[in-house]
């Protein structure tokens, strides 16, 4: 059976994320001998660590890494939630189920917030080039706001992830426009299987 590190939060976390892995890890614990890697936060419930596989901090990936088959990181646009997975996966790299598209809120909370405007300016260069780094410097400089959602800055993730997973064929179609040699298929969510991208509005009243 092949051995798998899952890098995701958990409950008690107030992640939908954490709650998707929280009832999608039993069953592909029939299929994958896992280990889990969770983020920093509250120790998961008892009751929840007895139904999971094996649970361990994030920070022991590096070094027991080389001892599993695939990483898969499960991966949003939360710093408080995902920001260790997002640094994680540059320096061990994995497979990534991108559950969002639009990571520009926590490159900005990671480099900006954080007092590193040339890290945040390189950040944006290397996704969306020179005419996107000047949009981005410009706005800093004028305090013009910037449409993140048309800078996502998925880009990096991408190029170092073995693999990218997404929820719709959209989204499949935007990173592939993006970076039209990634290896990228979309995996419909448990929650909303015929939801497409544009529709998040419908999926969430649903």
């Amino acid at each position: 059976m092949r051995r798998l590190a899952y890098v995701t939060p958990l409950p008690p976390l107030a992640s939908g994320i954490a709650d998707y892995s929280a009832e999608l890890l039993p069953h592909l614990a029939r299929h994958f001998e896992i280990e889990v890697f969770a983020e920093p936060g509250p120790r998961p419930p008892r009751v929840l660590l007895d139904a999971l596989p094996p649970v361990h901090p994030l920070a022991d990936l590096p070094a027991r890494a080389g001892g599993f088959d695939a990483v898969l990181y499960q991966l949003g646009n939360n710093g408080d939630f995902h920001a260790g997975a997002f640094r994680a996966l540059f320096a061990t790299p994995g497979i990534v189920m991108l559950h969002e598209l639009v990571l520009h809120h926590m490159v900005r909370e990671l480099t900006l917030v954080a007092g590193d405007r040339d890290a945040y300016l390189e950040e944006v260069r290397y996704c969306c080039g020179r005419s996107g780094y000047l949009l981005a410097k410009r706005s800093l400089d004028t305090g013009t706001a910037l449409d993140v959602w048309s800078y996502p800055l998925f880009e990096r993730v991408v190029d170092a992830g073995r693999g990218v997973l997404v929820h719709s064929e959209g989204s499949c179609r935007r990173v592939l426009a993006s970076r039209p040699r990634a290896a990228v298929r979309a995996v419909p969510h448990p929650w909303f299987p015929h939801a497409e991208a544009g529709d998040g509005g419908a999926a969430r009243r649903r």
